[in-house]
């Protein structure tokens, strides 16, 4: 037997029974095309793992994160905009099957799914997984497929065989095959089966399903079955009814109700009951397609060409025209203690309503126009009494209706409110008074000075009244002492509540006024501090004692403890049907509901309901760009994540560091209020924000750094345990770096040095201008010297010479011994002259190197060897000598050695040759050498005369080493010294 998907959309349309309808309109929520949705036809379901729903369409993929929805279609990647299946694996990736063909999706692109043979896969009606990440997929000729995560071939399985629907649970694969039956695998080994389940005769399974209590469920051709022992048995309800009609998809509430989908609408279905929930509940009367449970607990239900809808559990539900109001724009409630409900509506018309089984019948008053119903209060034993504009009292007795006469005075024309004490007293506000009704007895409140507008019972036998003329209390009938603080007289106060020494005033446009009896003092409650509108309708009592006000903008309910008051606002988000109350249009029935008139209808809070509490499943972040939205360079992070594009291990330089963070707790449920609050740690300190409404944080100005942000939120003040964490880095720049520093201290170090440097050269050149200047002084004390030296002595010394000779001339010849003396004076004086002369050359700076040396040493060899035979030559010296500066001190030593040499050649040598030899040496030095062709000395003897210790003293002091090498054949002076 083969069922195509659109076969079991076909059989969806039949229903074969009608059910008991709830005649109450449930809480729903509903994204159509208006709210962003890609298509109207949602076909399939599936949630990620941050939370977000997927809904494929036949206009294509829509992600919804809780507040906006996002659209994939061909141009984004899909083989087709019709999807048909959707599934996000436990890696987090989501299959899909389009009219195209089958493709999988990792965030960032669109991959197509093919078989061994290279043929896309196609008509994919089911995606399960096991406990081993196995992708098991249902085609809709029945055959079923293997695909590993993250491979794009899938592989025929052929163990399994024809199967009508796969569903994995507690590590076991179930299967149905075409008779019906289901078989229970082995979860490591599908091929095994471990158990079978029996099906019904002629019933095809096209779904199985575990609720929360491991129940068996199956939605088949021949209606809904539930496992019992090794059977499938038709689900009955309570009164015997089987439910028939024919399911695509199963999912469980939060309350354990179970969920079918429909061709008309949904199946709510608990232990013993069967509630068809349709358009009339809130829902649709179209194909539900598809139903899942997020992991909220919400319910999911994608319909064809309603949209989606969800629903959260309550805890309201909700009346209006589809349920049988005459008039959605309710004016009033009350009712009996049998739970009887009584609602006046702006036609001027009275409901009777019954909640235990949805009877709602009209009670039309003659008589009355529209709008003449003021209010309506119900009082055991007397029945329905009806304030009305200008037609005064009216009470309704069963089919009878009584127009009030009092007896005790004129029949009041308008009645503005009405209260049923705790005593059963009615008391029924009027123009200039309150009429007291009790059984068959009347008591009137005499108030000529003013007009009740709302009335509150404040004990057994005490009322508080809120009149034209400011707040009364009266005690027995009696008006009583009351202090309160005068502003509240001012006050346009509308509806009242005592509780526990606390009288609650509803006020137009100023919120709540909360005043304590016994201390006088006030609260005030309004938009400041949690209300959601300032403009209150309806205040009531629950039996906890908490506080509720239908406003204009909502319903508020109030807990106090000692003086702190606690307020949470619901919305439409929460069920409610209309947003604005009416006045006084609210009620506490018998068994704790309370009951809210809007002008959209009946909103009705039940405590007992069990909604699904919003959770943050996740944070997610949305972008980080520059402030002002500028998108982030490639260069400065290594990919993009693909769900959100956000920018994985970002490092900005230092010139963008101004960013703007957008991110989003993703909850599915109805929420009031999101809060958020984010630390930014860069290591040294931590920046905490306070607890803020907005999603999107700008910084600017960070400093370099390694930077952590982690927010966190509150869902209507409850704190949740996700937690978003982004790290990111600032980097350094170059004249913040400790790079930067050392350079700089480096620097700082060159040019201290270079400063010492330069201070240096500038004492060296100054000290060396000071030197050259000192040597030119120098230079010129010399020259002067020479020459005055020259004058005076070489002119004193001729003197005494010639002195000597003409006294020589005069002294006789036999004077031997005056003659010897004069010859001994001229001969000194020549003598001293001759030295002089070397002491005149060497002060000549003109003398001051090697080349002139050399030359003068030359001169007093070739002078000292005139008349002895002894031949002199001098070898080796060049003009380049010139550049071989010698100072005074130095050129002095160097002449006197070799001065000494050649005497000691003239007086010790017995040489005829003597040469002096210059040569330069590697590494800058300079040979000078003296050889003669003598005699020699003997060894021993070396150094043992007075003038060559001088010599080698002298060359000591020239920082010159100095060598006498002698043998038979003559004699070698050697000296070496450095040329600079």
């Amino acid at each position: 037997m083969h069922l195509s998907v659109k076969n079991l959309l076909s059989l969806a349309l039949l229903l074969l029974l009608q059910f008991y309808a709830a005649a109450q309109r449930l809480s729903f929520f509903n994204l159509k095309v208006e709210d962003g949705l890609a298509q109207s036809q949602a076909t399939c379901l599936t949630q990620d793992q941050r939370g977000n729903l997927w809904i494929g369409t036949y206009g294509g993929l829509s992600r919804y994160d809780g507040q906006k929805i996002k659209n994939y279609t061909v141009s984004d990647g899909l083989l087709s905009n019709s999807i048909l299946s959707i599934f996000f694996s436990q890696s987090g990736m989501l299959y899909l099957c389009t009219g195209e063909g089958m493709q999988y999706f990792d965030g960032t692109r669109f991959f197509t799914v093919k078989t061994t043979d290279g043929k896309i896969i196609s008509n994919i009606a089911q995606i399960v997984e096991d406990d081993r990440k196995q992708l098991y997929l249902l085609k809709s000729d029945l055959s079923v497929y293997k695909l590993q995560e993250g491979k794009d071939t899938a592989v025929l399985s052929k163990e399994l065989g024809s199967c009508t629907t796969l569903f994995f649970h507690n590590g076991r694969l179930y299967t149905a095959d075409t008779t019906g039956t289901i078989s229970i695998h082995n979860g490591k080994k599908p091929g095994q089966v471990e158990e079978s389940i029996s099906g019904i005769d002629g019933a095809f399974v096209i779904r199985i399903f575990a609720d929360s209590r491991s129940r068996i469920w199956c939605a088949t051709t021949k209606g809904i079955t539930r496992r019992e022992g090794k059977n499938l048995v038709l689900f009955r309800t309570k009164n015997g009814t089987v439910a028939d009609n024919i399911s695509l998809s199963i999912a469980e509430d939060n309350s354990g109700n179970i969920w079918f989908s429909g061709g008309s609408g949904a199946l709510q279905i608990t232990d013993s009951t069967a509630n068809h929930i349709r358009q009339r509940n809130g829902l649709t009367d179209n194909i539900v397609y598809c139903l899942l449970r997020d992991r909220e607990g919400n319910i999911w239900m994608g319909t064809d060409g309603a949209g989606v809808f969800r629903y959260s559990g309550g805890p309201f539900v909700s009346l209006d025209e589809a349920n049988g109001l005459p008039n959605k724009q309710v004016t009033g409630i009350t009712g009996s203690k049998d739970g009887t409900l009584y609602f006046s509506e702006y036609m001027g018309r009275i409901v009777r309503y019954e909640p235990q089984n949805g009877s709602m019948k009209t009670v039309d008053i003659p008589g009355l126009p529209v709008g003449s119903i003021l209010n309506i209060a119900w009082q055991e034993n007397k029945g329905l009494w009806i304030g009305t504009r200008n037609d005064g009292l009216l009470l309704v007795q069963g089919k009878n209706i009584i127009r009030y006469k009092s007896k005790s005075a004129e029949n009041p024309e308008s009645i503005f409110c009405l209260h049923v004490g705790k005593d059963s007293v009615l008391y029924a506000g009027y123009h200039h008074g309150i009429l007291c009704v009790k059984d068959n007895s009347e008591t009137r409140i005499d108030m000529s000075d003013a007009s009740p507008q709302c009335i509150t019972h404040a004990g057994k036998d005490s009322i508080f009244a809120a009149t034209t003329k400011g707040i009364r209390l009266f005690v027995d009938y009696r008006p009583a002492s009351f202090e309160h603080p005068d502003f509240l007289d001012k006050s346009d106060i509308q509806c009242m509540v005592f509780d526990k020494g606390l009288l609650y005033m509803g006020t137009a446009e100023k919120g709540i006024e909360v005043l304590n009896i016994h201390t006088r003092e006030t609260t005030a409650l309004n938009t400041k501090n949690g209300l959601s509108s300032d403009f209150i309708y309806t205040l009531t009592k629950d039996r906890e004692n908490n506080i509720w006000a239908g406003t204009g903008t909502g319903i508020c309910r109030i807990a106090s403890s000692g003086h702190k008051f606690t307020i949470q606002v619901f919305r439409k988000a929460n069920g409610i049907i209309g947003l604005e109350s009416n006045s006084n249009a609210s009620y506490l029935d018998p068994y704790g509901k309370i009951w809210f008139g809007t002008t959209e209808g009946i909103s009705c809070y039940a405590p007992n309901a069990n909604p699904v509490k919003p959770k943050a499943l996740s944070i997610v972040l949305q972008s980080v760009t520059l402030l002002g939205g500028k998108e982030i360079d490639p260069a400065y992070y290594s990919e993009k994540e693909g769900w959100y594009g956000i920018a994985k291990n970002l490092q900005l330089p230092y010139r963008f560091n101004n960013l703007s963070f957008a991110f989003q707790a993703i909850t599915l449920s109805p929420t009031q209020n999101i809060q958020y609050r984010y630390t930014l740690e860069d290591g040294s300190h931590t920046q905490v924000s306070e607890w803020t409404d907005a999603n999107i944080i700008n910084f600017s100005s960070l400093e370099p750094g390694n930077y952590t942000l982690r927010v966190s939120c509150k869902i209507d003040g409850v704190l949740q345990k996700v937690l978003l964490i982004y790290s990111f880095r600032i980097k350094t720049p170059f004249h913040k770096s400790i790079w930067f520093i050392i350079t700089i201290i480096g620097l700082a170090i060159l040019c201290g040095v270079y400063l010492q440097y330069a201070a240096h050269r500038r004492r060296q050149k100054r000290q060396a201008r000071e030197e050259a200047f000192r040597r030119e002084e120098q230079n010129k004390v010399r020259e002067r010297t020479a020459e005055d030296f020259h004058d005076e002595v070489g002119n004193r010394l001729t003197r005494i010479n010639l002195l000597a000779n003409v006294l020589k001339t005069k002294l006789p010849a036999e004077n031997t011994d005056a003659q010897r003396i004069l010859q001994q004076i001229q001969d000194n004086s020549l003598q001293l002259y001759a030295g002089t002369r070397d002491i005149l050359w060497s002060l000549q700076t003109s003398n001051d190197n090697l080349y002139e040396i050399l030359n003068h040493i030359r001169d007093l060899a070739i002078e000292l060897f005139s008349e002895t035979g002894i031949a002199f030559s001098l070898f080796g010296n060049e003009e380049s000598f010139r550049e071989y500066k010698m100072p005074l001190d130095k050129s002095r030593n160097f002449i006197m050695i070799w001065k000494e040499a050649l005497n000691n050649c003239l007086k010790y040598a017995n040489a005829n040759k003597v040469m002096l030899q210059v040569s330069r040496l590697p590494e800058n030095l300079i040979q000078v050498r003296l050889v003669d062709n003598g005699t020699g000395f003997a060894a021993n003897e070396k150094y043992q005369g007075n003038g060559l210790k001088n010599m080698q003293a002298r060359a000591s002091r020239m920082d010159a080493t100095f060598e006498i090498l002698s043998a038979a054949t003559g004699t070698q002076i050697v000296l070496i010294m450095k040329e600079k």
